[in-house]
């Protein structure tokens, strides 16, 4: 049997492993804030709240067409994108390493509890993961062959990787950069990866811009831009986003919601001093304030980053040590730093929500895991070690009584991310944690029948506009 084979073999045992491990806990209904925008992108939109999505609304929109219910349909996309992930990474770790650094980083990837978690539920991180993992391989592959084919195949993934989630397209872009400069040497082969970048994510952003003008924007005359400043970069807050533990709700007022823009505003309000007319965001920026966000931002991903890796944070610790940093190359080490660095400076210094952000490196965070777990004697054993009590965790972690307030914290924070939480449709934020209502989708009406009366009036789409129905109930 020949090298390839065996590959394709061991990484289609790997997808299906993968997928087939995730069925039993899939979820039942939406229960998430994001999930009822998402679903009236699938049913109606074809694009969710800012900046869109709409590459995600298709693909979901897909299996909708054929399962005949809408979060049955957000659970096949993340599931099978899961399998493909999973696959994909064994095949990054091959190529950049060996098999066994394959194997083992689609191990981690596949029993990581971050995509346990975020494989079941209906939101879209698990497809990103899929599309930056399928980024990362196509640009090592771009970089070791110095291939003008790969190049095109890296270029376009991103592209598209981009309609399913934004932030794929704008973090690693820079890796981009550098694959386009590293693989190929003529100019005009650059021009056409360009080219092929360009056209493929025009392709998606004018229906993208042009549906969020007509149904999310709700006839105001607002530009694509303006429209995603005034949902990301700032918003109108009610609690202190930057304190640890318990948060107190106040009144509430715009607030500017990165805290790197919210300290260069801050500094230059120093020099120039803002007019009284200016916004509010503008005129109420505090160094001190953004200097405190960025500490729990920073907090929050090392959190979330150790949660994700389990056990194998210690490897990805490890090998930062120079008897396994010098056999990572400096060719290697480029492409892992401009995967991971973009994303996770952005997390730290702007913003990180859920933490399935981080799907969009945590192949890479594995496969450096599985350089430093594969040159231990132990490996097998180690490998088995860490995806069980990855595995553990999702299966038995489960949220407190909502009883007190230290309760509701450490179930925010990590209890609500495994199996039992899944099946109790418990899903909780910061921003309703402490409310008389702590859901994040606070409404009951979660049945396919329900959503399309209801999110018509909810998102107030325009009349009359009807709702996509699946093959199987179409006339």
């Amino acid at each position: 049997m020949t090298e390839r084979r065996i590959d394709w073999l061991i990484a289609a045992a790997l997808f299906v492993a993968s997928t087939l491990y995730r069925i039993p806990f899939r979820s039942e209904q939406i229960f998430h804030g994001d999930s009822y925008g998402l679903a009236a992108g699938v049913m109606y939109t074809l694009t969710a709240h800012p900046p869109g999505f709409i590459g995600y609304c298709a693909l979901v929109r897909l299996a909708y067409l054929l399962a005949g219910d809408v979060n049955l349909a957000f659970v096949i996309v993340n599931v099978l994108s899961t399998g493909i992930a999973t696959a994909l990474t064994y095949f990054l770790g091959r190529h950049m390493f060996g098999r066994a650094e394959g194997v083992i980083a689609a191990i981690l990837y596949a029993t990581s509890l971050d995509t346990s978690y975020f494989a079941e539920v209906a939101l879209s991180y698990a497809a990103e993961g899929a599309f930056a993992t399928a980024a990362g391989l196509t640009a090592w592959m771009s970089v070791k062959h110095r291939s003008f084919r790969w190049l095109l195949a890296h270029s376009a993934i991103l592209a598209i990787g981009g309609s399913v989630r934004q932030t794929t397209l704008a973090f690693l872009f820079p890796l981009w950069v550098y694959v386009v400069w590293r693989s190929v040497p003529r100019w005009r082969e650059r021009i056409a990866a360009a080219a092929v970048l360009v056209v493929i994510v025009w392709s998606w952003s004018v229906p993208n811009a042009r549906r969020l003008a007509k149904y999310w924007e709700q006839g105001r005359d607002v530009g694509y831009l303006e429209s995603v400043y005034s949902l990301q970069v700032a918003m109108k807050q009610y609690y202190d986003s930057s304190s640890f533990g318990k948060v107190e709700y106040k009144a509430e007022a715009p607030r500017l919601h990165w805290p790197l823009v919210e300290l260069g505003v801050a500094l230059w309000n120093k020099i120039d001093p803002p007019s009284p007319d200016a916004r509010i965001e503008i005129r109420t920026a505090s160094a001190s304030n953004a200097l405190r966000m960025i500490r729990y931002q920073t907090a929050k991903l090392l959190l979330y980053a150790t949660l994700a890796m389990g056990l194998a944070t210690l490897f990805v610790l490890g090998a930062l040590v120079r008897r396994v940093r010098v056999r990572i190359d400096l060719e290697r080490r480029l492409v892992l730093l401009l995967w991971i660095v973009p994303a996770a400076a952005f997390f730290a210094f702007n913003h990180l929500g859920a933490w399935g952000y981080l799907l969009i490196f945590l192949a890479a965070l594995a496969v450096i895991a599985a350089r430093a777990i594969a040159m231990m004697r132990a490996r097998v054993l180690v490998t088995a070690v860490i995806a069980i009590v990855n595995m553990a965790a999702f299966l038995f972690m489960r949220p407190l009584p909502d009883t007190s307030d230290r309760n509701r914290v450490i179930n925010v924070a990590v209890l609500q991310y495994g199996a039992p939480a899944i099946r109790m449709h418990y899903a909780r934020s910061r921003a309703k944690a402490f409310t008389s209502d702590p859901r994040q989708l606070n409404v009951d009406c979660v049945t396919d029948e329900c959503l399309e009366r209801q999110l018509p009036k909810d998102f107030q789409l325009p009349e009359g506009i009807e709702p996509v129905k699946p093959i199987t109930t179409s006339n």
